[in-house]
Formats: C-alpha cells, sequence, structure tokens
C-alpha cells in the first residue's frame, strides 16, 4: 500500500541522514532508490478484478444484482476517468442529483 511505501522510503532517508548502516548495501550492489509510478489500470485489470471478484471472492452481496452493478461502475470509472461520486450521486456538478444523465 501507499503508507507502507512512504514508511519504507522514509526509513532509508532517516538511516541515510543518521549514518546508520542500512541492512541493503545499496551503493555496494549499485541498487536505485527511486520510486516509478504505477502504470494505469487498463481494461485487463479490471477484467481480471471483476473475474476474481464474481468467482473466487467471498463477499457476500445483499442482492443478486449487486456484484453486476458494481462492476458496471468499475468498468465506466476506468473508461471514463469519472469518479465514483459523478456515477452515482453526481454531487460533484452544482449539487444536482444528475447522474448518469
Amino acid at each position: 500500500s501507499g503508507m507502507k511505501t512512504f514508511v519504507r522510503f522514509f526509513r532509508m532517508h532517516y538511516r541515510e541522514q543518521m549514518k546508520y548502516e542500512f541492512p541493503i548495501k545499496l551503493d555496494e550492489y549499485g541498487l536505485d532508490k527511486g520510486a516509478k509510478t504505477q502504470p494505469t489500470m487498463n481494461i485487463d485489470d479490471v477484467l481480471f478484478t471483476t473475474y476474481h471478484l464474481m468467482t473466487k471472492s467471498e463477499i457476500a452481496f445483499p442482492t443478486f444484482r449487486a456484484p453486476f452493478q458494481l462492476n458496471t461502475l468499475r468498468k465506466m470509472m476506468t473508461a471514463t476517468s469519472a469518479r465514483p461520486g459523478t456515477l452515482v450521486e453526481s454531487s460533484g456538478y452544482l449539487r444536482k442529483n444528475d447522474a448518469l444523465k
């Protein structure tokens, strides 16, 4: 997760500033301390997580339609880069309930 990554890099920076011996010798092995960004989520990722949600996951949904509605929203968010509030409630646009219009 993002917090674990932040803590890890903070510990590396702190040890470097305090001249502590870091358990992994970055200079000796020529390792890079920089971070690279994660690639954006594409349709393959959405289909993989949808398959996992529908077949392998033990999450209980209240109705039969709920997982399909969730997957529809996830696909729409990926395809349009819209936020969930825009698709469901649309309170971000002048406080009108005009979602999916």
